[in-house]
């Protein structure tokens, strides 16, 4: 209100008021309403939308999607539940965009208090990311001699294009083909392969197993030249070559006496060990029994030992060490 102190003023025949007199009340609201914008999920990739929820100091009206600038992205229709404090829309980034800054902003002067005091200036929403861009993964093809050492494979993984913020994420693991795993190449499997942002690749490595084709000379010489050594030791032979070809032909050989082994002095003694594998185990089982079905005037001595708790990769040594205790144990006084 406003109030008039009557004791300073007189009439024209100079007579002093006395005491004072007030106006009627009136309020007085100058203080313009704010707001604060928030985004949820500050990265959005295809198929994503965001809830996005505006906070102003007291209740407006007049707030429209009209007073919203919505950086590559668009908003349904905001709406209220609490009388105009609250505000709540959601947010549908725009399709083929790569952008990691991005923002919405309010035009403050578009809304009103209760008072009639419009906001001013703008109020900005938090950072989010937006990647909506597609993206592929391809792997490059690598080939290797497959021979009787190990060897690696050093594949690529590409994404095209590069990664944006948060990178690209994925799961990746060996399958057999014409290759086996543990007989061939050793199973491989990674989970949550990330390629960093802005980066285009990632490495696979597998490794390659040498097969055993040392093992099936070693079996193929004894078959065929015994004489040449006096002891001969082959471990996880590659039997199962050409169809097991070399059991076809020992059988042939064996039963005509055409190796020579009869009258070799000493007779040429044969160590054959197996590991589990199964391109592998059954192959030299089925060459032990045919050994086995043979007079021993025809084969000579020899021993086939089934290692089962072994791998390609790992009867190397334990088999080499038995053969050789085997073949090279003292001769009893």
């Amino acid at each position: 209100m406003i109030t008039v102190d009557l004791t300073g003023v007189s009439d024209l025949n100079g007579n002093a008021g006395t005491g004072s007199s007030p106006s009627n009340n009136y309020a007085i609201n100058t203080v313009r309403p704010t707001a604060t914008i928030a985004v949820t999920d500050t990265l959005l990739v295809a198929g994503e939308t965001s809830l996005v929820t505006f906070t102003f100091s007291e209740a407006v009206t007049g707030f429209a999607n009209a007073d919203l600038t919505v950086g590559n992205g668009t908003l349904t229709p905001v709406s209220s539940g609490d009388g105009g404090i609250t505000f709540t829309a959601t947010l549908t980034p725009s399709a083929g965009i790569n952008a990691p800054t991005n923002a919405i902003v309010l035009n403050n002067s578009g809304y009103t208090n209760a008072a009639g005091n419009a906001g001013s200036g703008t109020s900005n929403s938090n950072n989010y990311a937006i990647d909506t861009v597609s993206r592929s993964l391809s792997i490059d093809s690598v080939s290797v001699t497959e021979g009787n050492s190990s060897a690696t494979l050093n594949f690529t993984v590409t994404v095209t294009p590069a990664a944006a913020d948060g990178g690209v994420s994925f799961n990746i693991a060996t399958q057999n083909g014409t290759a086996t795993a543990a007989a061939d190449y050793t199973a491989n499997s990674q989970t949550g392969v990330t390629i960093a942002a802005g980066q285009s690749t990632a490495s696979f490595a597998v490794t390659v197993i040498g097969e055993s084709l040392a093992g099936l000379f070693v079996v193929e010489t004894w078959v065929l030249e015994p004489t040449l050594f006096e002891r001969y030791i082959a471990i996880d032979p590659s039997l199962w070559w050409n169809h097991e070809g070399l059991k076809t032909q020992a059988a042939e050989t064996l039963k005509a006496g055409k190796s020579g082994m009869p009258g070799q002095t000493p007779p040429a003694f044969l160590f054959m060990a197996a590991s589990r594998e199964p391109s592998i185990q059954p192959t030299v089982a089925r060459f032990a029994e045919l050994l086995r079905s043979l007079p021993a005037e025809r084969t000579g001595p020899w021993q086939h030992l089934d290692m089962p708790q072994e791998t390609h990769a790992s009867i190397y040594h334990p088999a080499a060490l038995l053969a050789l205790r085997q073949m090279l144990k003292p001769t009893p006084p």
